[in-house]
This record gives C-alpha cells, sequence and structure tokens, in this order.
C-alpha cells in the first residue's frame, strides 16, 4: 500500500477533527446537570403540609387514648374544665 502525503494529511484532518468532537461532547455531558429549584411558596406549602400531618397524628393518639379510656372506665372529666369550655363556647356565640 502506498501512501502519498495528500491521504495522509487527510487521515489527520479527519482524527483531528474526531478528537475535537469527542473533547466537545464529552465537555457538554460535564456541564449539562439537571437543577429543581423550588419556589418559597412550594417550600411553605410542604411545611404546612407535613404540620399537617402531625397534627393529625397527635389527634388520632389522642383519640384512641380517650377511646381506651372510657372503654377500661378510667376516663374522668374534670367539670371544671367542661364548664369553662361550655362558657367559653356561649361567648362566642
Amino acid at each position: 500500500m502506498k501512501v502519498n502525503s495528500s491521504s495522509y494529511s487527510q487521515l489527520i484532518k479527519r482524527l483531528n477533527k474526531q478528537k475535537a468532537e469527542t473533547k466537545y461532547k464529552n465537555k457538554k455531558k460535564e456541564t449539562t446537570k439537571d437543577r429543581i429549584e423550588l419556589s418559597t411558596s412550594s417550600k411553605a406549602l410542604n411545611t404546612y403540609k407535613n404540620q399537617m400531618k402531625n397534627t393529625k397524628a397527635k389527634k388520632a393518639e389522642t383519640v384512641a387514648r380517650i377511646k381506651n379510656e372510657i372503654s377500661s372506665g378510667s376516663y374522668k372529666v374534670s367539670s371544671e374544665k367542661l364548664a369553662k369550655k361550655i362558657i367559653e363556647k356561649m361567648n362566642k356565640q
């Protein structure tokens, strides 16, 4: 096989072009990264949602505890607290 200068220079040009394309593709892959940024209202909504979950869980625990106390007969109602709550409700109306 005979290699002349024009085919050799074409080969070198092609190899250099491939190297440049590979570098560009690698550089592009490195710099392109996905990013998500939540708005402040979205963050606040998420905080409120978590607070509601905690509140619901606490209320469920309280209801379960009171049900157990009622069924076992150990639930005691403070007549003083009951009277205060009734008066508060009446005053709000």
